[in-house]
């Protein structure tokens, strides 16, 4: 293996910071040898890569580079498993968790950076210790009353996941409600805070709304105020950033609320939960105070927060989405008048059959119908179908999702004749904000790329 210096001055493998990470780690170390200083460059990468831990069996043995062409030999190449666990075992950087470590090794081979494992370790301990945590003072029957005033009655036996959704988040302390767009995530949202309310005995209920940006604060105070269910009771309510909730501290990690100075709610509910990053949501899960309930709402299948941890992502597994206990089903039953189909009842391996009920996933789109071409081109993306998405895009026989090729050359001309771009044209000359704001809300054009042929920058000028 070539000297330590050759390796982290890689600038295809390490950044400037994982180089430094890596000789600072080596000089902390009892002996600094490379083993343990190649561990820190790339459990470095990884978590700028969006990743909390490096799992060094996926690269232990690994070539770095391509083989020498005189030798034939790779030059370059990580230790072997065994090797790396006992020479980082020694160094007196890395322990198990139980010392005040820079790095933390699980008995898995993951390698942390600590204050990842930390944030890890927080948010397993608010799960578990949320997970047993049946509200006991819920009325049932004035639960029941409200569900049949708020919700609309069974048709068709289907199970309506909506009024499961709501059943979970007033009968448990925490809930996540995952569904893709359309599937009434915010209008069940407004639904179980007002069943919340109905609940208190002539109590306001203390209600924070929150989201990771301020964009999808405002679509969330929208679409709550849209529903009307929540302005008598709470005329005030406003939905705010995840860091100006916590009181963001300037220029630091830190909030003003936390595990020591919780925040004064009886109910955190947050909007898009799949942007929220592993140490934000350790953060936000520390300063709900015990008393409280937490709600997260998001889509599963979105793209992961911009920094590391997919957290909603990782809390969705497909099995604790797919299965409810015996008792929560029957208490589904006795609320609603419907099952739970028999398929969800199996028991989600591995995981508290109390913390499975507190995962609901909303399936029905109120957008489109479920064999509309859209509908099956979503699936397809998901799935990772790219040639089935491919088909639906030529052959979908409506207008609702088509194929448009085109060079850089015609993209104008394209862009000048599609319906859409007619809703620029319609915008009055001198519009007062609110009315050209309204205006615009009425359509998108997305872009999967930001420069090229057909980035933004592009597509915008010749807007």
């Amino acid at each position: 293996m070539h000297k330590l210096s050759d390796l982290l001055a890689d600038r295809e493998l390490f950044s400037s910071l994982d180089r430094h990470f890596a000789m600072f780690i080596g000089r902390l170390a009892r002996k600094h040898d490379t083993e343990t200083a190649l561990a820190a460059a790339f459990v470095s990468s990884a978590t700028k890569a969006g990743n909390i831990c490096l799992d060094l069996n996926d690269i232990a043995g690994m070539p770095l580079h391509g083989p020498c062409r005189e030798t034939g030999q790779h030059s370059m190449v990580c230790p072997g498993f065994p090797e790396w666990l006992e020479r980082l075992s020694e160094s007196g950087v890395v322990s198990d968790g139980g010392e005040d470590t820079p790095l933390v090794l699980a008995q898995s081979g993951k390698l942390y950076l600590r204050r990842y494992w930390d944030y890890e370790k927080s948010i397993i301990r608010f799960l578990s210790e949320r997970s047993g945590q049946f509200q006991e003072d819920v009325n049932c029957a004035q639960l029941g009353r409200n569900l049949q005033e708020l919700f609309q009655p069974d048709v068709g036996g289907e199970t309506d996941w909506q009024q499961v959704a709501a059943i979970s988040a007033v009968s448990r302390s925490f809930c996540v409600i995952s569904g893709g767009p359309g599937t009434g995530k915010t209008s069940t949202v407004a639904k179980i805070l007002a069943l919340l309310q109905g609940q208190q005995n002539n109590r306001r209920l203390r209600i924070l709304l929150g989201a990771p940006t301020g964009k999808a604060a405002s679509r969330l105070q929208q679409a709550i105020d849209a529903t009307g269910l929540l302005q008598n009771d709470f005329p005030s309510l406003q939905a705010t950033t995840v860091h100006r909730m916590l009181g963001h501290v300037f220029h630091s990690p830190y909030f003003r609320h936390n595990a020591r100075n919780p925040l004064a709610a009886d109910v955190v509910v947050i909007d898009e939960a799949s942007m929220v990053d592993l140490p934000l949501m350790a953060k936000l899960m520390q300063a709900v105070p015990d008393t409280a309930r937490l709600i997260l709402l998001g889509d599963r299948h979105q793209l992961a927060s911009v920094q590391p941890g997919s957290v909603l992502g990782d809390l969705c597994c497909s099995d604790i989405m797919s299965c409810f206990s015996g008792p929560f089903s029957r208490l589904v039953a006795e609320l609603t008048g419907t099952t739970i189909p028999p398929g969800h009842h199996i028991p989600a391996t591995g995981v508290s059959s109390l913390l499975q009920d507190s995962f609901v996933e909303l399936r029905q789109s109120y957008r489109f119908a479920a064999n509309s071409p859209i509908a099956r081109f979503s699936k397809a993306v998901r799935e990772g179908d790219s040639g089935g998405a491919f088909d639906l895009m030529h052959t979908a026989g409506d207008d609702s999702i088509r194929w448009s090729a085109c060079d850089s050359a015609e993209l104008g001309r394209k862009l000048g004749g599609w319906p859409g771009v007619a809703q620029f044209r319609a915008l009055p000359p001198t519009p007062e904000p609110e009315r050209c704001f309204a205006h615009l809300e009425k359509f998108r054009i997305l872009c999967a790329l930001r420069s090229g042929p057909g980035g933004i920058q592009r597509v915008n000028s010749l807007l």
